[in-house]
Order: structure tokens, then sequence, then C-alpha cells
């Protein structure tokens, strides 16, 4: 479980460097925008089981990270099934800004 959510962390936050820094073509970009999307809800399902054991656990700076990777994965499954109008613009970054 451990090996999988830092893959799983590993692999997001290469993804979103890579879509923010590079924009692709469109093609690829939607492509890896649902990868990112699975893996990001993958990464929430394996977080939610242990969470709570990991902030008894580990060291006060180490619980304050768990917390904001929490906070944005439950603002990112929250995008996906409000989605993001124009006036609404800035929840679109709102995960980015707790991670």
């Amino acid at each position: 479980m451990e090996r999988w959510r830092l893959r799983s962390l590993l692999v997001l936050s290469a993804s979103a460097v890579y879509l923010y820094g590079f924009p692709p073509p469109p093609l690829p970009s939607v492509f890896l925008f649902y990868f990112t999307l699975r893996v990001g809800i993958l990464l929430t399902v394996l977080l939610l089981p242990v969470l709570f054991r990991l902030l008894q656990a580990d060291a006060p700076l180490a619980r304050v990270g768990w917390i904001f990777l929490a906070g944005g994965a439950v603002l990112g499954v929250a995008l996906i099934f409000i989605g993001t109008l124009n006036h609404l613009q800035p929840w679109l970054y709102a995960p980015s800004a707790c991670v």
C-alpha cells in the first residue's frame, strides 16, 4: 500500500508539472488529463483508509503535509462532480494550491 501511494503521488506531481509547464498538443493532453484524473482518484481511495493512522504516527510537519494533500484530494474529487464554470475559475486551481 505504501509503495502505491508513493508511486501515484510521484506520477501525479510529474504529470502536473508537465501539463502546466509544457502544454502538449490537444490529443495527448486529453489522454494525460484522464490518466491524471484516474491516478488522483486512486490516490484518494488509497489515502482515506490510512489517513488517520498517518496523522497519529508522523512528525508535526509531515502531518501538515498529509492534511494539505488530503484537502487537495477532496477539492479535486469535488471538482470532478461539480465541474468548473468560468465564474468559478479559481476553484480549478485550488487543489494545486493545497499540494
